[in-house]
């Protein structure tokens, strides 16, 4: 099988089949990339015209994180939003479609509803060259950067922290996770030392950005080889915490989550898998009207910093499953092997109207009073 043309005013698209999870998913942000191999020349790629469809020609949202043209071809990174990924997909259940070859004279992309709506922030950190902390969600939770420096990330540009006094910042945060019952923090990392304790992130459950509670944060603790996931609810320095000994190269690119639900269903995971990590104390999550994230560092603590890359900073109030951080990390991990493009179509001469265009076509005529 395979999709027919999903929009009769863009003359040229390709069918890209992206690779199955290992469970259901949806509402799930792909990572598509577009490089020289994909062969779409840059006269016909223009920067935020194209669209994308599912298999069924729902028109699809999508954030394009960067765009750059060759001297043949354009390149890009584009998030789209996958209504459902299939683990045993039927047909063309896992097949996009991008067209193009067309300017509609507006830019087609939907940045924030790329993200569901559990997405706190989202944090791409382009663009190798000038560093930005923007939230791509909605809620518009954008970062200041202090200190921190541009990279070659996991996924386009990333940061860099020095473990001196690099760190990102954002201003009050009002979701309460306490009725949310649950958190997931997840990051890119390249530690620039594997022995060197390091924070990864902390969201400060408090209006102060002085006081240390309640809070949660992430952390390598390089010493013990451990990295955890805490959260304290008082003013014990650690009220509850998850942690697991993973060993690992510095200046290696690894995704590393956490997830907390309410009642103590949580886990650490590396590299998209769980990690059976040692449970204590573990409790519900508590409300606090509003607090910043701190990414790279623990609370405001001029000693606790993050030493070494980071990309892809995610917070989300809903602990994500097993096969959605595996489908993340997969993705992303290897995305040019992720997703299988199918090659430029065009529309056959004299051929029969694909099912879209007869749609169009018929509505018109209705319209018109020629058809019905």
């Amino acid at each position: 099988m395979t999709v027919a043309q999903q929009d009769v005013l863009y003359p040229k698209w390709q069918n890209i089949v992206v690779d199955s999870p290992t469970a259901n998913v949806a509402d799930f942000p792909f990572l598509l990339v577009l490089n020289d191999a994909k062969a779409i020349a840059n006269a016909d790629m223009a920067s935020k015209r194209y669209r994308i469809y599912d298999w069924l020609g729902n028109l699809l949202s999508y954030e394009q994180e960067s765009y750059t043209e060759g001297a043949s071809y354009a390149n890009a990174l584009i998030w789209v939003k996958l209504p459902d990924a299939y683990a045993s997909p039927t047909g063309d259940q896992n097949t996009v479609q991008v067209c193009y070859g067309y300017d509609p004279g507006s830019d087609q992309d939907d940045p924030t509803n790329a993200w569901d709506s559990y997405f706190d922030g989202v944090y791409h950190l382009p663009d190798g060259s000038t560093l930005s902390a923007l939230d791509s969600t909605n809620h518009g939770y954008d970062g200041t950067v202090s200190g921190a420096t541009a990279i070659a990330g996991k996924v386009g540009g990333g940061a860099n922290f020095d473990h001196s006094d690099d760190f990102i910042y954002t201003g009050n945060v009002t979701r309460d996770y306490a009725t949310a019952g649950a958190v997931t923090i997840e990051a890119w990392i390249k530690p620039a030392v594997a022995s060197t304790t390091s924070y990864v992130m902390s969201i400060l459950l408090h209006g102060s950005t002085t006081a240390y509670y309640p809070r949660v944060y992430l952390r390598y603790e390089g010493s013990l080889g451990k990295c955890y996931f805490d959260f304290s609810n008082n003013t014990a320095e650690t009220a509850g915490s998850l942690s697991k000994a993973i060993a690992f190269n510095a200046d290696e690119w690894h995704h590393i989550a956490a997830v907390w639900i309410n009642g103590g269903t949580c886990d650490l995971y590396w590299d998209g898998v769980a990690q059976s990590a040692a449970k204590e104390g573990i409790g519900n999550l508590f409300a606090v009207s509003a607090r910043p994230y701190r990414i790279g560092k623990f609370v405001d603590s001029d000693t606790r910093l993050w030493y070494g890359g980071m990309d892809e900073v995610r917070v989300s109030a809903t602990g994500r499953s097993a096969a959605w951080l595996a489908y993340e990390h997969s993705n992303i991990a290897d995305a040019d092997n992720a997703q299988t493009w199918g090659g430029e179509e065009t529309p056959s001469v004299g051929g029969p109207f694909p099912h879209y265009t007869r749609r169009l076509m018929q509505g018109g005529m209705i319209g018109m009073g020629i058809g019905g």
